[in-house]
């Protein structure tokens, strides 16, 4: 982006004399500038996405570390009313098979 706007100012003489807008011209190589700086925060926030990601992980990991034994003593006290069941049963896994594959924590 920095090098067509480059080659615009360069040429900008001809541009305009073609009925190209002076004004954008001149926007160009700040919009390329803008680009840029954008681009590298992305780039940096792709780096430390994988981080926030764990920490999101780990944060769940310990909820779930609490709210699993409620679950389980709810499977028991409401074993034969449903409704109050569901008001304490977590959600299952999409496999259904109770595999080690289909634990939260990482």
């Amino acid at each position: 982006m920095e090098g067509n706007a480059g080659t615009a100012v360069e040429h900008k003489t001809e541009l305009v004399a073609e009925g190209c807008n002076e004004a954008l011209i001149d926007g160009l190589m700040i919009d390329a500038q803008n680009l840029k700086k954008k681009n590298i925060k992305q780039e940096k926030f792709k780096k430390e996405r994988v981080v926030i990601a764990q920490e999101r992980v780990d944060r769940l990991n310990k909820v779930y570390t609490l709210v699993k034994p409620i679950s389980e003593i709810a499977q028991i006290i409401y074993s034969d009313d449903a409704v109050q069941l569901a008001k304490y049963s977590l959600p299952k896994p999409k496999s259904s098979q109770n595999s080690a594959d289909d634990l939260i924590e990482s």
